[in-house]
């Protein structure tokens, strides 16, 4: 093949635009050097606004006049259910040259307006617009028309000005050509940089766009250097335009629908200023035949909240509408308020409108639940305390403009330049603390707010536990949403349950019931660190309910805190003796607990000989009478496995000597690994990758039947918790059951070699130096690498220390929120989408593989693409309902995905052998 067919190598071509030339033959005969300089300027100006119009009207031929071009089209968040790509609602207005005299009066007023400059925003810059004249060469006839538009706010909104951004960027990435030496995925960003520049300089760049642009970058750096450019361009295309389905259309569509669960009949739902996907949640709402009134608060100067007014009236909605100042009268008949986003900061601080804060304030005065709506791409890393260090300044003319419609009317700053002790400022943001904020729907879900320990309101009560008077009102529908939250736990929509517990909570903070209620929720979801929170906030409120404690019991328990748990079944068992299921979980805590100290008693020195090492398989005599799958010279054969596993689908188990043949098999195999494995796939071959199957045999042995036996062409991957429900670690086998089934079914003895065997597991697995494969997630520390994961110690350690890689690796949890935080399970951490981008950045990696949590459709791809989420054991528990999935991937790195239902099995409960606690967590 011919290298210069390929992006890779491209003979030297042609810039993209044509260059005109003008017949000056009429021209008089003699212009001095600086007419004729001026003149040609004015005429490469008018001949690039009249392409760059063209180009932003997709004309499918020359027109015979200047196209002073519209881009009219559908703005993003309409209540269209189609899957049509939403383009900006702003029209774009004519594009001229600019005479020179107009351009130095521009320039003197901007000069002027920089030295009115307030002196503690002196940092951030005023907007100087796009200067068409200074723009080079370089800059697509496509992004000078955007960047005109988003100077003039023609184009205003987070998520039109992204969505305009990408798609000016494909036009740019159509007419790319390749420089002869270099390769597509390397140019192409340096070509980008100039456009992106324009644009910044035209107005500053919102956090989503810059998202966005990252996640271009990313996929551009991802592309095949033997695909032709053709096809490389428009994978890119297509890539953009996934991104803008994905991430803000079909995003938006999500958040209405979660944000319907909001809205009842009577509501009256207050909103500022006009959010896209505000709109389209008030205009789905009443098309679902949902009565509710709006209350529309609006702000000079750029009455954004007019054009959502229009719309909604319209659309037939009764709708008020108000100013600013008006704010605190308006509220007193509110039930809901529903603001937009610009960007969520990590520590849960909103950035949006300028106005924003005070609705959100005078809201929670109130005590009146604000909800946001945030589309998770808009999610940044940044930490914001105040509206000070950064935000961005709009043009303070356009504060002289008093009219209330969009008209300008001047008034009395019409004059303000010449008033020496008079300076405007603009400012387009304001930061809502989180404190203010009830809740935040994405399309990934509900996040209940506050978000952490810190961020519950309390008082200088006794208890911690804020004691201010509830209303009446908000005392019947706290009731409302606890019952409405019963059904749901009922249904086994246990999510949406601790939503509707938050929102009893938020409107009565008083009642112990609600909390425990969320507790138990969150147990069945296994976030045990919440669920221990939540019972500890359940007894403080109320000491003497008795459920907190049970509840803080039952979660310790699953975190294998067994002296806490002890002491919790104590105060039940003390405040209920008569309770005969309480009596028997605390007698068998106490055993655990017995057995615990008990072992750490008898335990000598590391150097103690270990099971492996001193039994006699050879002398284990295998009965005349068996008659099940035989190992011949302890070979491990295809026809012994596919023996073992009808045997065991018939509920038999093999002969004890050829159990441990096998798990000695396996040790032996598995101490000469390292902790990182790495992993390459030949050609013709495929790794499939598993997530946890948790002892669910019957479901194991469908994903044979779907996905093929293994083999050396057909490799598998099992990824951690492969048992009934447990990390392999001692603690999880002996309350989840492991233990107790192997010694009922075979030994004491075995149950000990099996845990030794479980230390050798490798930790991760490295996918042709390019995906990473580990149980849970990433670490609390930023410069974790690839070595050091492989120079972890995890032979014979039974129980990784708290905080260690190798505890995080197995427990931890990636979030929706950029940055870390505590983990729900209480071991481990969470870990946001920039952690992921870092780390895989830093070992030059492309791709995180984990498991370790349930997902409804077995599998989920979130923090841009890079972090993937696969769950095998399907209808978890038998209770769950969800799919289980796998991953196929081939030598190149494709991925594919199959989900699958769970199969019937014997009627035998989950956690059978979990003793007393085996129904706690079920």
């Amino acid at each position: 093949m011919d290298p210069a067919s390929k992006h890779g190598r491209k003979s030297s071509s042609s810039s993209p635009t044509s260059q005109t030339t003008s017949n000056t033959s009429n021209s008089p005969a003699k212009k001095s050097a600086k007419e004729l300089k001026a003149e040609r300027r004015a005429l490469q100006e008018s001949q690039r606004a009249e392409k760059a119009a063209r180009a932003a009207g997709n004309a499918s031929a020359p027109s015979k006049k200047p196209a002073h071009g519209s881009v009219t089209s559908t703005a993003v968040g309409s209540s269209s259910t189609t899957s049509t790509v939403a383009a900006p609602s702003e029209t774009a207005g004519p594009i001229k040259a600019i005479d020179p005299k107009q351009k130095n009066s521009q320039n003197k007023e901007t000069k002027e307006t920089n030295n009115k400059q307030v002196d503690m925003f002196s940092h951030l810059e005023i907007p100087r617009g796009a200067n068409t004249s200074m723009a080079t060469k370089e800059i697509h006839p496509a992004i000078l028309v955007l960047g005109l538009q988003f100077s003039e706010f023609k184009i205003c909104g987070a998520n039109a000005r992204c969505i305009a951004a990408l798609t000016a960027f494909q036009k740019v990435i159509q007419d790319y050509k390749t420089p002869e030496g270099t390769t597509l995925s390397r140019h192409l960003p340096t070509h980008l940089s100039p456009q992106i520049t324009y644009l910044v300089n035209a107005r500053p760049m919102s956090v989503g766009m810059g998202n966005a642009i990252r996640h271009l970058k990313w996929e551009i750096s991802t592309i095949d250097i033997e695909m032709s450019e053709d096809e490389a361009k428009q994978l890119l295309c297509k890539k953009i335009d996934n991104f803008i389905r994905d991430s803000i259309t079909v995003a938006d569509r999500v958040i209405v629908e979660y944000g319907l669960q909001k809205i009842q009949d009577d509501d009256v739902i207050l909103t500022y200023a006009r959010s896209s996907v505000v709109q389209a949640l008030l205009l789905e709402a009443h098309a679902k035949g949902i009565r509710f009134k709006v209350i529309i608060i609006d702000s000079r100067p750029r009455l954004e909240g007019k054009k959502l007014l229009n719309r909604l009236v319209d659309a037939g909605i009764n709708c008020t509408y108000a100013f600013l100042h008006a704010v605190g009268f308006a509220m007193k008949d509110v039930s809901k308020v529903f603001l937009g986003a610009h960007a969520f900061m990590s520590n849960g601080a909103l950035y949006s409108r300028v106005g924003t804060a005070m609705v959100a304030m005078m809201a929670k005065e109130k005590n009146i639940p604000v909800i946001i709506c945030c589309e998770t791409y808009k999610f940044t890393d940044k930490v914001q305390l105040d509206s000070f260090v950064m935000n961005e300044q709009g043009n303070p003319n356009d504060m002289v403009n008093i009219s209330t419609t969009l008209t300008p009317k001047p008034g009395l700053l019409s004059e303000w330049l010449n008033k020496p002790d008079l300076k405007l400022l603009n400012l387009l943001y304001d930061l809502t603390p989180s404190k203010y904020i009830t809740t935040v729907i994405t399309e990934a879900g509900m996040i209940p707010f506050p978000i952490d320990k810190a961020s519950y309101k309390m008082s200088a009560d006794a208890n911690g536990i804020q004691v201010d008077p509830v209303s009446e009102e908000n005392k019947i529908k706290a009731e409302e949403a606890k019952e409405a939250a019963n059904k749901l736990f009922h249904a086994k929509n246990y999510e949406a349950a601790i939503a509707k517990y938050t929102e009893a909570i938020n409107l009565s903070p008083n009642v112990a019931q609600y909390y425990a209620n969320r507790s138990f929720a969150y147990i069945k979801t296994e976030a045990y660190g919440y669920a221990v929170e939540d019972a500890e906030r359940a007894v403080k409120v109320d000491p003497t309910y008795t459920k907190g404690y049970y509840r803080k019991a039952v979660a310790n328990m699953a975190l294998c805190r067994f002296k806490d748990a002890l002491q919790d079944f104590r105060i039940v068992a003390k405040k209920d003796p008569s309770d005969i299921g309480v009596r028997t979980k605390l007698a068998e805590c106490k055993k655990i607990v017995k057995q615990i100290e008990f072992e750490k008693a008898i335990e000598v020195d590391s150097h103690q000989k270990n099971i492996a090492e001193t039994i006699d398989v050879d002398a284990i005599a295998v009965d005349s009478s068996y008659n099940g799958p035989k190992l011949a010279n302890g070979q491990i054969t295809k026809e012994f496995i596919e023996e073992m596993m009808e045997c065991f689908r018939n509920q038999k188990k093999i002969h004890r000597k050829y159990a441990f043949q096998i798990i000695l098999a396996v040790r032996k195999m598995m101490l000469q690994m390292p902790s990182l494995v790495d992993i390459n796939i030949p050609q013709n071959c495929r790794l499939t990758v598993c997530g946890d199957v948790h002892g669910q045999f019957y479901d194991f042995l469908n994903i044979f039947k779907i996905n093929g036996l293994p083999s050396e062409e057909n490799m598998y991957l099992f990824n951690g918790d492969f048992v009934d429900r447990n990390h392999e670690t001692d603690d999880m086998n002996k309350v989840y059951g492991f233990e107790g089934e192997v010694k009922a079914k075979y030994s004491e003895q075995m149950f000990e070699l099996f845990s030794e065997t479980f230390t050798t597991l490798p930790l991760a697995h490295l996918i042709n130096q390019k995906i990473l494969v580990v149980h849970g997630g990433l670490f609390s520390r930023d410069d974790v690498t690839l070595d050091e994961i492989r120079k972890i110690k995890r032979i014979d350690k039974k129980q990784p220390e708290h905080g260690s890689l190798m505890c995080e690796l197995l427990w931890s949890d990636p979030q929706l929120l950029p940055g870390r935080g505590p983990s729900k399970r209480g071991v481990g951490i969470q870990f946001g989408p920039d952690v992921t981008e870092s780390f895989l950045k830093r070992n030059n990696i492309d791709l995180l593989i984990r498991s370790h949590e349930v997902k409804e459709n077995g599998y989920v791809v979130e923090h841009n693409g890079k972090c993937i989420t696969v769950f095998s054991a399907p209808n978890y528990c038998d209770t769950l309902g969800n799919k289980g999935a796998l991953i196929n991937i081939t030598p190149d790195l494709q991925l594919s995905y199959q989900t699958f239902e769970a199969v019937p099995h014997p009627n035998v409960r989950p956690m059978a052998y979990a003793s007393q606690f085996g129904g706690l967590f079920t």
